[in-house]
């Protein structure tokens, strides 16, 4: 991901003069590159967070609706932080991995499981606003199927199903 623009301004490090002290320490190269490696892993760490910090804190508020803690309105308004911070995650997912080579096999494998895993919380977010807005039978049990699809997605992510 990182690894192309780390790579160019390697490039421009390398051909930079160095001062006695930079010369004794390791090839330049070799340090950007492990720059872009700790960078990627730590986006994609950070992204993977974002999930399961979307996950846990919708529902919270799904269970302090159904507990009768909050309202409905209540309940809308606790979910625009957990609105905010999925659609930060979903964007720069999105935009990374547009921007990552396809020669980066194994991050834009991780980058895509990330990414599915906010999809499958949008429409789970989705059927919160419906039932917390609504409050029917029909919006309980679309959220109940959403939110069994995001604990298996998140389940995968964590433990990766056998290949």
């Amino acid at each position: 991901m990182y690894k192309f623009v780390i790579v160019l301004l390697a490039m421009c490090v390398i051909s930079a003069p160095q001062g006695p002290a930079q010369a004794q320490t390791e090839e330049p190269a070799g340090r950007v590159l492990q720059l872009a490696d700790a960078y990627q892993d730590g986006f994609l760490r950070m992204a993977a967070v974002s999930c399961f910090s979307v996950y846990s804190s919708s529902g919270f508020v799904f269970g302090d609706f159904l507990n009768g803690v909050i309202d409905g309105p209540t309940a809308i308004n606790s979910l625009e932080q957990v609105a905010l911070l999925h659609s930060v995650s979903y964007t720069a997912v999105a935009e990374i991995e547009q921007l990552t080579p396809e020669s980066d096999k194994l991050g834009l494998e991780e980058l895509g499981s990330i990414r599915g895993i906010l999809e499958r919380e949008n429409a789970l977010l989705s059927a919160l606003l419906d039932l917390f807005s609504e409050g029917g039978v029909e919006e309980f049990e679309l959220v109940k199927h959403e939110l069994g699809l995001v604990e298996q997605a998140l389940d995968d992510y964590t433990n990766p199903p056998a290949k």
